[in-house]
């Protein structure tokens, strides 16, 4: 029979933590090392464990927690032939009183659980799908950017007794009130200027993220999803493509409970033999 080792590794930007467990059998999972942090030493690192352990390097499986890193590591081992998969780290189980934690640990503890089938998947989605999910959290930081910015100006504003009397805030017509404001020290009225320079330039931004957005839109494999996302009231391309790119594909989801599970979407319960309480949605997902 073919022998199969399931890899933990423990991934920091520096270093990487290194643990095996041997398939098919209830063996303590052993650590075998650090290596640092690029892909290239990962992948040093792999080959020469596969050469210890007496394996074929495609025989090794190999997990990892989501984290910072992204799914680089996942992308490349894969490409090379390997078994990789990235585990949600909240989902992990965790004694209650464990005080003791250290990359020696963590590696062991994801190999142990890997293997014995105790860990929750994470997909890995396609790199296409992953580049407009950036731009789309780029756009929702400039957008979040903007609205600081806005705020930072009708507080210094207000605070120096300046009130806009119109009805439609950040109109051309309150804008031209802004840049015609004269304010009574020249400290003030450059600050001022600041912040209306501040705004532009979020403005600026979030347009060109917006039409990038756009652009992609024409040649991505989901836009039948967003036309027909947009079919609904209140979609148009930007939140039909944010959604989307978070979800991915919408497939794998067996049954809409599924996915409002995986939003968070449903409802806290606490019940107890004939009672049961639900509270708010629980918030536990993406």
């Amino acid at each position: 029979m073919k022998t199969t080792y399931f890899i933990g590794l423990d991934a920091h930007k520096d270093s990487i933590a290194i643990a095996h467990a041997l398939g098919g059998s209830r063996a303590q999972a052993v650590y075998h090392g650090t290596c640092g942090g690029s892909i290239t030493a990962i992948e040093a690192a792999l080959r020469k464990l596969a050469k210890k352990l007496g394996v074929a390097f495609r025989d090794l499986k190999v997990c990892y927690e989501a984290g910072p890193t992204g799914f680089v590591i996942a992308r490349r081992l894969v490409r090379l032939g390997l078994d990789c998969v990235v585990m949600a780290p909240t989902k992990t189980t965790r004694k209650p009183n464990e005080k003791v934690k250290t990359d020696k640990r963590d590696a062991i503890k994801i190999a142990r659980e890997f293997r014995n089938g105790d860990i929750v998947e994470v997909r890995v989605p396609p790199s296409a799908d992953q580049a407009i999910r950036d731009v789309a959290r780029a756009r929702t930081d400039a957008s979040d950017d903007l609205t600081r910015a806005k705020q930072r100006l009708k507080s210094f504003l207000l605070c120096n007794g300046h009130r806009y009397s119109g009805s439609a805030t950040w109109s051309g017509p309150h804008m031209n009130y802004l840049r015609g404001l004269s304010l009574a020290d020249p400290a003030q009225q450059v600050v001022l200027e600041e912040y209306l320079l501040a705004i532009e330039h979020c403005r600026l931004r979030l347009d060109r993220l917006v039409q990038k957005m756009i652009e992609l839109l024409a040649a991505w494999e989901w836009k039948p999803v967003i036309d027909a996302l947009m079919a609904f009231k209140g979609f148009k391309e930007v939140a039909a493509m944010t959604i989307v790119a978070e979800l991915g594909d919408l497939r794998r989801f067996t049954n809409p409970r599924s996915l409002m599970s995986f939003l968070g979407l449903v409802p806290g319960e606490h019940s107890s033999g004939t009672k049961r309480h639900q509270g708010a949605i629980t918030k536990c997902g993406n």
